[in-house]
C-alpha cells in the first residue's frame, strides 16, 4: 500500500476538497476527503483503463460521489479479460482495496456499497469478464461504457456480423437497464477500427436487439465532445458522438465524468435515518461542484414542530419563475375567499321589446372571469357560449339591432404583464390578460401531411372566429424523414406562418398561438353562436379594451349574469397546469377589487395587484424586502423572492383559512399538473404537492410532503444561474431535493416554547 497523492477540486463555495490516492496491488484508489460523510455503505466506482490521474479528477469534478478504484494495465483488451476471467478477481480486488483504505484510515465502520463499473476502450475485455460471473453480474447495479464496447465479427468477417456471443453480456446487461432493473450509459464514437465491429456497430447491435431507434440532434458536450444521436429506455441511455480521429476517442476519456454524472443516481442510494443524515445528504446535493456558479435558495420547515430542517442561502433575492404562483393564488384565496364567484353582467342599451327585440347593443362587461374555457382537451369551443345564449334566451332576446361588445375595460394597463419579454408574447404562455377572455387566450394551430410528397402540408386552425390567418409554407416529405417544423407569429400581426417539413405517415401535431385582443375574438365566437341559437345580431362584433372608456351606460338595462366557478376552482385552474395568463387575470381582478376611490385613472389593475399582494404578505410577517413582485404569474425574470419567504408563506397557509383550498389547488408528483410525470416511482409521488417554476436559468419548486416518518414539511427549492451539464435537467437537481425529504425515517423534535 502507498500513498501517491493529494488531488484538488473546486467546489460549490469554492472551498478546497482533498482526495488521496492509494495502491493496493494493480488498483489506484481515489479517497475523498469526506467518503465517510456518505454513511456506513459507501458507493464504489471501479473503472478499467485510463491514468488515475485523469480519473481521479473527473471523479472529483463528478463531486466524488464514492469511492474510486481505478485499474489500468499494460497491454490491449485481452489482458484485462485474462485478469477478470478467474472466478471470484472482482470480490478479492475490492476486498484488497477495502482492506488498503481500513489501512491508511482507520476507525469506523463502513462497507462498500452500490457498485458501478466503467471502462474507456481496451477495458471493454475486463467488462466483458465480469458480466459473464452472474455473482459479478449481480453485483455491478451501473455500468458506464466510454467508447468502448469493440467485438469480433462472427464467420467472415467482410460479412461484418456482430458476434452475438462476444456482445451477450452486454445485451443482458442493457435489456435489464431498459427495464429499470440496471443503469447503463454507453457511449461511442464515429471510429472505426480495422478487423472488428465498432463502437457504432455494437450500440447499433443492442439497439437492433431491443427495437429501438436513435433520435438525432446536435448538442456541444465538454471536452470537445458532439453529440450526435440519442436513444432511451429506461434506464439506458445511448449516446452517439462525432468523429473518426484518436483524439475523439481520447475525448470519452476525458468526458467520463459528465458520463459518471449522467448515471449517478441524482438522490442518494437509501433514505436518510436520522434528520442529522437528511441535512448531509441535503449539503452534499447542494454543494456539488456542478453548482459552483449557480444559486441556490433553499429553506425546509416542519410544520408539526416548527424546527429548520434545512435551509441554504434562504435569504437570497431569486427568480421565482411560476412559484410566483402561490403568493398569487394565495392572495386571491386570502382577498376573496374560496367560495367567491366572479359575477359577469350582460347588459343593453335598451330593454328587449315585446317581441324580443332591443333596439341598441348587447354588451358583455367582462371581469376577468379565467372559466370561459372548454376543458382539458380543448375540443368543445362552442360550448363555452351555451350559458350566454342561455341568459339572453331567458331574457327574450331574439334580436340585437345594434352591435355585439366585448367589454374589457375592467382591467386597466397593458394587455402584456409587465416584465413579459418579447418572445413570449406570440405563444400560449404569454397570451394577453383582458377582462373578457375566452379559450386561455390562444389558438391550436394542427399540422399533417398532405397526400403525396411534395405537397402543402394540411395547415388548420383548430377554434373558430379567431382573425388569424395562416401563411402555410410547409411541405410533405417522405415517410421515415425527420419532422421539423415552426410556428411562428409576429408581434403585432395577425397571420400565423408555418414552415417545415412534415413526413407522410406522421401523426397529426398541434402548436399553440396566442390571439391578439382576445376580447375582439370572444365577440365574434359569441355572435356565431347566438346565430346558432336563433338569435340574430344585425350589428358588428367588437371589443372595447383599455384605455377607451367603458360603453356601458350608467343606466344601461342588466339582461342578466355569469358567474364563474368558485375561487378554489379557479385557484386549482391556474395552479395545476401553471396558467399565466389565468393567474395574472384573478391579480388584477384583486387589485381592481381594492381600487381605492382616490387612485389616479392611470394606475394599472396590476399594480394594485402587487400592493395588495405587499399588504398581504407583511400581515403575514414575511420581511417585505424579501417579496419583490411586479406581476403575479412568474413569466416576468424582474419577479424575485427568497426562499425563507416562500417558506413562510407556506407555513402561513397551512394554518389560513383557506389552507385545504390551497393545498388541494398545488400539483401532485406524478399524478397532475406540471408534476404529473415528475418523481414517479419514489416516495414523492401521490405525496409531495407542490408548485412549479421554470424560466431559463431558473427553476423552482415549492409546496409540502410528508416524511416517511410521517411528518409534515413545509420546503421552498430555488435554483438560478443553472447551466445543467449534459445528461442533466434542472428538474433533476430539485426533483432530488424533494425524494431526500419524503425517504426521511428522522423526525425533528419539538421545539420548546418561548421564554
Amino acid at each position: 500500500m502507498l500513498a501517491v497523492a493529494t488531488l484538488v477540486a473546486a467546489g460549490a463555495q469554492a472551498a478546497e476538497t482533498a482526495a488521496r490516492q492509494l495502491r493496493a496491488g494493480p488498483a489506484v484508489v481515489t479517497l475523498p476527503a469526506a467518503w465517510r460523510e456518505r454513511g456506513p455503505e459507501v458507493p464504489v466506482w471501479l473503472h478499467l483503463h485510463g491514468a488515475p490521474e485523469t480519473t481521479a479528477a473527473a471523479f472529483a469534478g463528478s463531486g466524488s460521489p464514492g469511492i474510486l478504484i481505478t485499474v489500468t494495465l499494460p497491454g490491449l483488451s485481452k489482458v484485462y479479460a485474462d485478469f477478470f476471467a478467474e472466478p471470484g478477481r472482482l470480490a478479492r480486488l475490492l476486498e484488497e482495496t477495502a482492506a488498503a483504505i481500513r489501512a491508511e484510515a482507520p476507525g469506523g465502520e463502513w462497507k462498500y456499497g452500490p457498485l458501478t463499473v466503467s471502462a474507456f476502450s481496451a477495458g471493454f475485455g475486463g467488462v466483458r469478464a465480469l458480466l459473464r460471473e452472474p455473482a459479478d453480474f449481480e453485483r455491478i447495479g451501473t455500468l458506464v461504457m466510454a467508447d468502448s464496447i469493440y467485438c469480433g465479427y462472427a464467420g467472415d468477417a467482410a460479412a461484418k456480423q456482430v458476434d452475438p456471443a462476444l456482445m451477450a453480456g452486454f445485451l443482458r446487461f442493457a435489456e435489464a437497464a431498459a427495464e429499470g432493473k440496471k443503469r447503463f450509459v454507453l457511449t461511442h464514437s464515429e471510429q472505426v477500427p480495422e478487423g472488428y465491429a465498432s463502437t457504432t456497430e455494437t450500440a447499433d447491435y443492442l439497439l437492433a436487439k431491443l427495437g429501438g431507434t436513435r433520435t438525432f440532434e446536435a448538442q456541444e458536450w465538454n471536452h470537445g465532445l458532439k453529440l450526435r444521436s440519442s436513444f432511451t429506455r429506461g434506464r439506458l441511455d445511448v449516446l452517439g458522438f462525432a468523429g473518426t480521429a484518436p483524439e475523439d476517442h481520447l475525448r470519452h476519456l476525458r468526458g467520463i465524468g459528465d458520463f459518471w454524472d449522467r448515471a449517478l443516481p441524482v438522490v442518494p442510494a437509501r433514505g436518510a435515518a436520522t434528520v442529522a443524515e437528511l441535512q448531509r445528504q441535503l449539503a452534499a446535493h447542494t454543494g456539488h461542484p456542478r453548482y459552483a456558479r449557480s444559486l441556490w435558495g433553499v429553506k425546509v420547515v416542519s410544520l408539526d414542530t416548527g424546527a429548520v430542517v434545512y435551509e441554504r442561502e434562504a435569504d437570497q433575492l431569486l427568480s421565482p419563475a411560476s412559484n410566483a404562483k402561490l403568493y398569487a393564488g394565495a392572495l386571491a384565496l386570502d382577498r376573496l375567499g374560496a367560495d367567491y364567484r366572479i359575477t359577469t353582467p350582460i347588459l343593453a342599451t335598451a330593454a328587449p321589446d315585446g317581441a324580443g327585440r332591443i333596439a341598441g347593443d348587447v354588451m358583455v362587461a367582462g371581469r376577468g372571469d379565467p372559466g370561459w374555457k372548454s376543458g382539458p382537451q380543448r375540443d368543445r369551443f362552442e360550448s363555452i357560449f351555451a350559458p350566454f345564449a342561455a341568459v339572453l334566451q331567458q331574457a327574450g332576446v331574439k334580436r340585437i339591432d345594434g352591435d355585439l361588445v366585448a367589454d374589457a375595460t375592467y382591467f386597466r394597463g397593458p394587455a402584456q404583464g409587465s416584465g413579459w419579454t418579447a418572445d413570449d408574447l406570440t405563444y400560449y404562455y404569454g397570451a394577453e390578460v383582458s377582462a373578457v377572455s375566452v379559450e386561455e387566450n390562444y389558438v391550436d394551430v394542427k399540422l399533417a401531411p398532405g397526400a403525396a410528397v411534395g405537397q402543402p402540408a394540411v395547415v388548420t386552425l383548430v377554434q373558430p372566429e379567431s382573425g388569424l390567418r395562416l401563411d402555410n409554407r410547409a411541405l410533405t416529405t417522405a415517410a421515415g424523414t425527420t419532422r421539423r417544423f415552426e410556428v411562428m407569429r409576429l408581434i403585432g400581426e395577425e397571420t400565423v406562418r408555418v414552415f417545415g417539413e412534415i413526413p407522410l405517415g406522421t401523426a397529426p401535431v398541434a402548436e399553440e398561438v396566442s390571439v391578439p385582443v382576445p376580447a375582439r375574438w370572444f365577440a365574434r365566437a359569441l355572435k356565431a353562436a347566438l346565430a346558432r341559437a336563433g338569435i340574430t345580431v344585425a350589428g358588428e362584433a367588437r371589443a372595447v379594451t383599455w384605455p377607451a372608456p367603458s360603453p356601458v351606460a350608467a343606466n344601461a338595462f342588466k339582461l342578466g349574469e355569469i358567474k364563474s366557478p368558485t375561487m378554489r376552482d379557479l385557484v386549482v385552474g391556474l395552479m395545476k397546469p401553471s396558467q399565466n395568463m389565468e393567474t395574472d387575470l384573478l391579480f388584477a381582478y384583486v387589485g381592481e377589487a381594492a381600487r381605492p376611490a382616490d387612485a389616479p385613472a392611470w394606475r394599472t389593475s396590476e399594480q394594485l395587484g402587487v400592493g395588495e399582494l405587499r399588504r398581504f404578505t407583511v400581515a403575514l410577517g414575511l420581511p417585505p424586502e424579501d417579496v419583490r413582485f411586479e406581476e403575479g404569474s412568474g413569466l416576468s425574470r424582474n419577479n424575485l423572492t427568497t426562499a425563507r419567504a416562500t417558506a413562510g408563506l407556506l407555513v402561513a397557509m397551512a394554518k389560513h383559512r383557506a389552507a385545504a383550498a390551497f393545498r388541494e389547488s398545488l400539483p401532485v408528483a406524478g399524478v397532475d399538473g406540471s408534476l404529473r410525470r415528475r418523481m414517479r416511482g419514489t416516495e414523492a409521488q401521490g405525496n409531495v404537492r407542490a408548485k412549479t417554476g421554470t424560466l431559463r436559468w431558473a427553476n423552482s419548486l415549492s409546496g409540502y410532503v410528508t416524511t416517511a416518518a410521517g411528518e409534515n414539511l413545509a420546503f421552498a427549492i430555488m435554483l438560478n444561474r443553472h447551466v445543467v451539464p449534459p445528461g442533466r435537467t434542472a428538474r433533476d437537481d430539485v426533483d432530488a431535493i424533494a425524494v431526500m425529504l419524503a425517504r426521511c425515517a428522522g423526525r425533528t423534535e419539538v421545539r420548546a416554547p418561548a421564554p
